[in-house]
């Protein structure tokens, strides 16, 4: 009878509580955040779950449109260089007259979640934005110098793809004969170093690209008379 209660009282192997491992959640709100003739960017949000396990990658997919066979559902791996561990990835060698379908996954140590698939199949194209220009703050109600100082006038330019740039004053064909345009990122520039009372007038930029046209005025005055200007009077 003792033998058997020390049997009874004989201590189980100790056992460890873990939590359950499971694979993430699918990551959400996959989207194309821009594109160009040949490539395709995407950018999503990371999973609601880890499922336990941190995240260690993400795998980007594509397929071509209404290519899937029976066996094989023609899905391709994008990212096969490096790990992918930021949320968003840029995939190139498109071609532009087919229709992509993209999908993405996350993945932890236990394995891959379910794919977030793109809503729409897409096709890679330039994005157009229309030309946008706007005066530096202190040409807006015009600008006056004496002869003999430079004239600068300087506009900020955007668009997509770049807008070509021209700037003349009105009545002439081109300024740049006197002057200098340059263009420094997104800035242009019109220099005309030493400045005449003939200098004086409306100058006017014009910007434009594919996505449309746009122009401004900006008034010049000159005051006064350069040495220039008394050589031609005399």
């Amino acid at each position: 009878m003792k033998l058997a209660l020390a049997a009874q009282a004989s201590p189980s192997l100790a056992i460890t509580a873990k939590d359950t491992v499971e694979p993430p959640a699918p990551p959400t709100s996959l989207k194309v955040v821009d594109s160009t003739k040949s490539s395709v960017s995407l950018s999503w949000t990371k999973p609601v779950s880890d499922g336990g396990a941190p995240i260690i990658g993400y795998v980007v997919e594509l397929r071509l449109h209404g290519s899937a066979k029976k066996g094989d559902d023609g899905w391709k791996r994008c990212n096969v260089a490096a790990q992918l561990v930021v949320c968003e990835f840029t995939v190139y060698s498109l071609e532009q007259k087919n229709l992509y379908v993209f999908r993405v996954s996350a993945q932890n140590q236990v394995g891959m979640s379910l794919p977030c698939e793109l809503e729409a199949p897409v096709i890679p194209k330039e994005i157009l934005e229309a030309p946008e220009v706007e005066l530096d703050a202190n040409l807006k109600q015009g600008l006056t110098v004496r002869a003999g100082c430079p004239i600068r006038l300087c506009a900020t330019v955007r668009g997509r793809p770049p807008p070509t740039v021209s700037w003349r004053r009105m009545g002439l064909d081109n300024v740049t004969r006197k002057g200098k345009v340059d263009i420094i990122d997104t800035m242009t520039f019109l220099i005309i170093p030493d400045s005449t009372r003939n200098d004086s007038g409306k100058y006017c930029l014009s910007v434009r690209s594919p996505a449309g046209e746009k122009a401004l005025f900006v008034n010049v005055k000159v005051l006064g008379e350069s040495v220039y200007d008394a050589q031609q009077g005399a």
